[in-house]
């Protein structure tokens, strides 16, 4: 957990030193769903698409005609598995819900002052995980690292 709290202030303080230094920042919040479906190995099990909500902040800044952003974002994912009666072991219903703290550190390029192309890790840290009422935490790696890209279209700015 060390390790994860020393690179969250090292990527943190690299955005803060970055926004400074250049003119070219920009912030701003977003939001939007997160669609996840769980898998398992289990013959026989089926799952449900879950919907859930992801918002939080982000710090943009030029560099070297790229930009580099840094996002904050607290997310749930998670959703509903059915896994049948195998031998004596009775069917169940698991109702999984975990929320994370996913920190991508994207690089992109901007094009015609309208359109950006990003790319970049995503560090994902479990904040919570639970079985109904059931913490299964413990049963999930506490951080992951996974990529992320995207494009995005600059519509106007607020104020």
């Amino acid at each position: 957990m060390k390790k994860v709290i020393l690179f969250t202030a090292i990527v943190s303080l690299f955005a803060i030193n970055n926004v400074k230094a250049q003119a070219g920042a920009a912030f701003g919040l977003k939001g939007g769903l997160n669609l996840n479906k769980l898998n398992t190995e289990i013959a026989g099990t089926t799952s449900d698409m879950r919907v859930g909500p992801v918002g939080g902040l982000w710090v943009r800044a030029k560099v070297l005609g790229f930009f580099v952003q840094a996002e904050a974002l607290y997310s749930t994912k998670g959703g509903k598995i059915n896994t049948p009666a195998i031998g004596l072991i009775p069917a169940s219903e698991s109702k999984i819900n975990a929320s994370y703290l996913d920190v991508p550190v994207l690089v992109g390029k901007s094009f015609f002052s309208l359109v950006r192309v990003n790319v970049g890790p995503n560090f994902q840290y479990l904040l919570s995980a639970k079985d109904g009422s059931t913490d299964i935490k413990s049963a999930y790696n506490s951080f992951v690292v996974g990529y992320q890209a995207g494009i995005g279209v600059d519509i106007k700015k607020i104020g």
